[in-house]
């Protein structure tokens, strides 16, 4: 698991991830580190990853910040 993300960590650095961002996305959609829109994708793959679906009111708030397709 320590290998994964290690390499994973080195990937999103190539992209453009900073240290912050990545002890934040360990923290989750909750860490303050995140600004709405991005605390909203986190949630979402939260949801996914724990219940295999997406409440509506999480919908509902990505709506506001992103398009159908950039959603899918």
């Amino acid at each position: 698991a320590e290998y994964e993300l290690l390499r994973h960590a080195r990937n999103a650095r190539r992209y453009g991830f900073s240290d912050e961002d990545l002890i934040a996305i360990s923290v989750g959609s909750a860490d303050p580190h995140w600004n709405e829109a991005e605390s909203l994708l986190l949630r979402l793959v939260e949801e996914l990853a724990e219940g295999h679906y997406v409440v509506d009111a999480t919908w509902q708030a990505l709506q506001q910040h992103y398009t159908l397709q950039q959603i899918m």
